[in-house]
């Protein structure tokens, strides 16, 4: 007879990520109008945490990145495009998926595009949200 000893800490990072799946599309769910920054190496593990309900509200996927205009995030068939201040502006909330630069689209999306809406981001493994 041989004998396996479950392996917690995968477990508790699939708590984890549950946990963190959930946190996010609650945040989300309130809003109908949703745009997406950041399409880097981050954005397709991200994306993967969402609901097809809050997923079918995404609107636009913006990145500072030239290269990537045109281009997709995993498991999102909208194209990845070029910030604009008159877009920006309408959405109801902006998720933030290039994690290591919150600070600096936070900023960038408050002071250059003028945005008043709900950010989130993830920071520290939790969901986290900017309020003006």
């Amino acid at each position: 007879t041989v004998y396996f000893r479950k392996n917690r800490k995968v477990q508790n990072i699939q708590e984890h990520v549950e946990k963190l799946s959930h946190a996010l599309n609650k945040k989300l769910c309130d809003y109908n109008q949703i745009a997406i920054w950041g399409a880097g190496g981050k954005a397709d593990c991200y994306a993967s945490l969402l609901q097809e309900k809050n997923k079918g509200k995404i609107l636009h996927i913006f990145d500072s990145d030239e290269s990537k205009y045109g281009g997709y995030i995993g498991g999102l068939d909208i194209s990845i495009e070029q910030p604009d201040t008159g877009i920006i502006e309408q959405m109801e909330a902006v998720v933030i998926f290039a994690s290591t630069y919150n600070s600096e689209i936070i900023k960038d999306l408050t002071e250059i595009y003028n945005y008043k809406g709900k950010i989130v981001y993830i920071e520290n493994n939790k969901i986290c949200t900017f309020n003006l």
